[in-house]
């Protein structure tokens, strides 16, 4: 069902987890392509029976969102989203049009690296999104005061879809919840000092670019940090927590917690 898809937990495998991904990456694609790509390949494992992170299953709800609304994916977050909230430099970048987007960079061994060839139509359901701070602030206040979704729809997008079993650490740290496309953890404990707020958030990392956007809800406070330049994950995910902590009236974190 779709709650897999969405969830994370469908056992379709993700797009790195195929072969051929180097090339495959940077070819253009359709989304009936990245269907067809989906069809060959033998679940990992039963839905629902486990968790593992999966592009390939939101490009099928994409898909799905094609059928049900008889148009383009594009067009209709165009026409439902990004128009009747005003987001007038937001879009999907599935054309390998230029859209104003500045260059993406990512650190190499011979030094600081353009990526001009980020070849967004490969997650067109899960990640090719174009926006600005200004956009993705009106966005974050929609979506999280009610302007989107139903109160059971954002509930369900908040709630923990992990299986039952599913090990309470992640990369040496408290497991995330897997929510509909988002997670929900307190990232806060991963700085020095910590704090220990609930935060609703999401990484964005593709093509030269390394982005978080995160959520307070208690407090209302949004923080987006972005960044062009795929290497500062560690410095993105640290200015998020400085701001967040700062903007909470939280001790001022310095540092990443060590692991």
């Amino acid at each position: 069902p779709i709650h897999h898809l969405l969830s994370h937990t469908s056992g379709i495998p993700d797009l790195m987890a195929r072969g051929g991904w180097g090339e495959r990456r940077v070819t253009p694609s359709s989304l009936a392509q990245l269907t067809e790509d989906s069809k060959a390949f033998r679940l990992q494992f039963e839905p629902g029976t486990k968790i593992r992170y999966d592009n390939a299953a939101f490009n099928l709800a994409a898909a799905i969102v094609e059928q049900a609304s008889g148009m383009p994916f594009e067009a209709y977050m165009q026409q439902t989203f990004f128009q009747p909230l005003g987001l007038k430099d937001t879009g999907l970048d599935l054309d390998g049009g230029d859209h104003g987007v500045i260059m993406g960079y990512a650190i190499f061994p011979a030094g600081l690296t353009a990526q001009p060839n980020a070849n967004t139509s490969i997650v067109a359901g899960a990640g090719a999104v174009y926006s600005t701070l200004d956009d993705l602030l009106v966005w974050q206040r929609a979506l999280h005061r009610g302007q989107i979704l139903t109160p059971f729809s954002y509930q369900q997008m908040i709630s923990d879809h992990a299986p039952a079993d599913t090990p309470e650490k992640e990369r040496g740290h408290a497991r995330r919840d897997w929510g509909y496309g988002i997670f929900v953890n307190r990232p806060g404990e991963q700085v020095t000092p910590a704090f220990h707020d609930r935060q609703i958030y999401h990484t964005g990392s593709w093509g030269g670019f390394r982005n978080l956007v995160t959520y307070q809800p208690e407090a209302d406070v949004t923080v987006i940090v972005l960044s062009n330049n795929y290497h500062l994950r560690d410095q993105v995910f640290l200015i998020t927590q400085q701001a967040m902590a700062e903007a909470l009236g939280r001790a001022f974190p310095t540092q990443l917690a060590a692991r």
